[in-house]
């Protein structure tokens, strides 16, 4: 951890920063971190996937120190391993949901709530398992929830095919969904990263 101090007319600014994979000797991480403020505690948190798991440091704001966890171990039996980077949005209740790809493409859930974590496997346990459809995503998720409360997790396959992972909670009966939105639109194969927004007339776009 480092501390600058600048010094100008009338104010002093602090700039910190804690170099976290090296400090809590956090190997592999994959991507980029992500960080927010929680809803809850309003401690702040920074997540990463890495080659053993996702990993989640919380900051303690008596001391500036952050603690690690690694919510793979404390997600238990249901715990799997992240395989592409960490994208992380809340939910409708204001718990911090992480996600990511495994080694075979499935969308990975990890929901962390005052120190509670679990992880759900979207593309099997909701949607094979369902008799429903959806192929191997690759690369990184994104993923919001819309005003109206439905929960939306977008991804490429390996075709650059545009598919999303969503549920509804005006029609919690239905669970998990998945729709190939490429071929829907008729759209030509992606690339790289997408990204999500809502209008202010209840549209989703990605």
């Amino acid at each position: 951890a480092t501390t600058e101090i600048y010094t100008f007319p009338y104010t002093t600014l602090f700039r910190s920063y804690s170099k976290l994979g090296l400090r809590t000797e956090t190997p592999g991480i994959i991507g980029e971190l992500v960080t927010w403020r929680d809803e809850g505690t309003d401690a702040f948190m920074v997540a990463a996937a890495t080659e053993n798991g996702m990993i989640l440091w919380v900051r303690d704001e008596d001391t500036g120190m952050y603690t690690k966890r690694d919510l793979t171990e404390e997600a238990g039996d249901d715990g799997e391993i992240p395989a592409g980077p960490v994208t992380w949005f809340t939910l409708s209740d204001g718990r911090n949901a992480l996600t990511s790809v495994n080694a075979e493409g499935d969308v990975l859930v990890y929901v962390e709530s005052q120190g509670s974590t679990f992880m759900v496997n979207l593309s099997q346990t909701e949607i094979r398992d369902q008799d429903k459809t959806i192929p191997a995503l690759e690369g990184k998720l994104t993923a919001g929830i819309s005003a109206w409360g439905t929960t939306i997790i977008a991804g490429l396959d390996a075709d650059g095919k545009v598919w999303t992972v969503w549920f509804s909670e005006q029609r919690p009966q239905d669970r998990w969904n998945a729709s190939p939105l490429s071929k829907i639109a008729k759209a030509q194969p992606f690339a790289g990263n997408l990204s999500m927004y809502f209008t202010s007339w209840n549209g989703i776009n990605v």
